[in-house]
């Protein structure tokens, strides 16, 4: 923001009592006027600001432009109400204070509280409008209380002096209650160059020369808010699109019952792709240990190597019909062969022996008990 001399005229008319804004239409004016002068400084501490009041026997000047702002909070803090509002003469005193500002470079800008009705007429005002305008001087108008009877002449007087868009007019409802709190969203402090000019260009409203450690603060939290609302959109949509490609794995097994489990069904699953009359025979995945093995040995006797398919079938019926099963589980070179040619299965395994034996122990006494029967 370019550097600016502003002066605040104050209504400090007897229509000041009136409690229609908390807690009075003084107070809240003196609130809002606070508001508007350390914005403006914090915008750029080199701009200046004066004070001075439109009503009563004379207009004051309370401070002239300075960049203190406890000189400032201090004379504002002072006024009591008393007589009625000139804001013809009050304007024009605004100007010649400007007209003394230091260095001449600076932007020139009043800025008017406006509470009490406007004595000075719309052909007056509209000529005043066109002195301030030729002169480069900008200004912006805060009409609250009266904003109803001044209308008319203020938006006369704002459209007279108006150039660039850089005069504004606010007019404050009288159901608000706080007067600062309607500044803070008006054009005044927009990107439009008004009175409180760049303060909306700092994240959170501060200043990083004024105080570094709190502009740092909201920076990073801002940086935060906006990467977890990034990654958000992109989990939903994502969620959106890939369906059940995007679901959760289901837990791995931690144990070796997993990777039996895994080379079992690798073996069944080659053997199933040549022998097809075997492929319904069961769900591998509600099988158990020994009948996982004991498959996996019947299909690598059955020929699985073999291409053909007659040849496949007549290998698998002389292999049945010639090898005893039982003899085979009952032999452990034969077991230790064919669990080593398993992927991802140690033979030698405690669990793997003892899930072996197990299975010799059963068909073993299965065989026993036909026999028995026999």
């Amino acid at each position: 923001m370019s550097l600016e001399a502003s002066i605040v005229c104050l209504d400090d008319s007897e229509y000041m009592r009136n409690g229609d804004f908390s807690p009075t239409r003084l107070e809240a004016q003196q609130d809002a006027i606070n508001f508007v002068c350390g914005s403006k400084l914090q915008a750029n501490p080199e701009s200046t600001v004066a004070v001075m009041t439109m009503a009563g026997g004379r207009r004051e000047v309370l401070t002239t432009l300075t960049g203190d702002m406890g000189k400032i909070l201090t004379a504002v803090h002072n006024v009591r109400p008393s007589g009625s509002l000139d804001l013809f003469s009050g304007i024009q005193i605004a100007q010649l204070v400007l007209k003394h500002r230091q260095p001449k470079h600076l932007k020139q800008r009043i800025i008017a509280f406006v509470g009490s009705p406007v004595d000075a007429t719309v052909k007056e005002l509209e000529k005043l409008g066109q002195k301030l305008k030729k002169s480069n001087i900008s200004v912006d108008i805060i009409s609250f209380g009266e904003e109803e009877a001044n209308s008319e002449k203020l938006e006369a007087f704002i459209k007279a002096v108006n150039k660039d868009d850089s005069s504004h007019l606010v007019t404050v409802p009288s159901g608000v209650r706080v007067l600062s709190d309607a500044l803070m969203t008006s054009d005044m402090f927009g990107s439009g160059g008004g009175a409180g000019g760049g303060f909306n260009d700092f994240a959170g409203g501060v200043d990083p020369s004024l105080d570094p450690e709190m502009a740092l603060a909201l920076r990073v939290s801002l940086e935060e808010e906006r990467e977890r609302a990034r990654k958000a959109g992109e989990l939903e949509g994502g969620a959106a699109d890939g369906g059940a490609a995007t679901a959760p794995a289901a837990a791995p097994e931690s144990d070796m019952d997993a990777d039996l489990r895994a080379a079992m069904a690798m073996s069944m699953g080659d053997a199933m792709q040549v022998d097809p009359g075997t492929a319904g025979a069961g769900d591998v995945s509600a099988m158990t240990e020994e009948e996982m093995i004991a498959r996996a040995m019947a299909m690598s006797m059955a020929g699985v190597e073999d291409s053909g398919g007659s040849a496949a079938m007549e290998v698998e019926g002389t292999a049945e019909a010639q090898v005893d099963p039982t003899q085979m589980l009952q032999d452990p070179s034969f077991l230790s062969d064919v669990l080593s040619g398993l992927e991802g299965v140690d033979p030698d395994d405690a669990e793997i022996r003892e899930a072996v034996s197990d299975l010799a122990s059963k068909v073993e006494k299965k065989d026993g008990d036909e026999g028995g029967g026999k």
